[in-house]
């Protein structure tokens, strides 16, 4: 086996311990690291953002999923679906202002042309699981939830064959 997958395989590591035990070596029991944000209901959905450099956490790992998103925020990750976005004139001057679920569904289709226009369920970006997070248009989502949209967005260009 490569270290590699030694590594990866949990009774391939098990038994290279009990092998160096039993010549005589001191290994302490370590456990590994399980960060909160591992345990988040959005982490795939943030492994697949971050993996594409659009949200980061900082030293702390931080990634704020239950604070609103803002404009500045999110449109980095509309730009990086890879079409042309065409924004009102007053979006960049409200950019610290958090979006509301309508304002986000509203620039992923365009952004997206989905067609017929308001059909995100049936792409499969907008979940069963998320469809209760964005029925409300006035609502502010929580940035875990426009996480998850987004990652479905760019799985979705990906199967349509839209850059990233």
């Amino acid at each position: 086996m490569t270290f590699r997958e030694i590594s990866q395989s949990a009774d391939a590591v098990a038994s290279m311990q009990q092998s160096l035990r039993e010549q005589g070596a001191y290994l302490e029991q370590w456990d590994p690291i399980v960060l909160d944000v591992e345990q988040h209901w959005a982490y795939e959905g943030l492994k697949t953002l971050r993996s594409l450099g659009l949200v980061y956490g900082g030293y702390a790992n931080d990634y704020r999923l239950e604070d609103p998103i803002t404009r500045e925020e999110f449109l980095p990750m509309l730009q990086g679906l890879g079409h042309t976005i065409v924004l009102s004139p007053d979006f960049s001057e409200k950019g610290a202002q958090p979006l509301t679920c309508r304002e986000i569904l509203y620039m992923l289709e365009n952004t997206l042309q989905v067609v017929p226009f308001g059909n995100l369920q049936q792409t499969g970006i907008l979940t069963e699981q998320l469809q209760p997070y964005f029925a409300d248009e006035q609502k502010v989502p929580a940035r875990a939830e426009v996480v998850m949209l987004m990652a479905n967005a760019y799985a979705y260009a990906e199967q349509q064959g839209s850059p990233e």
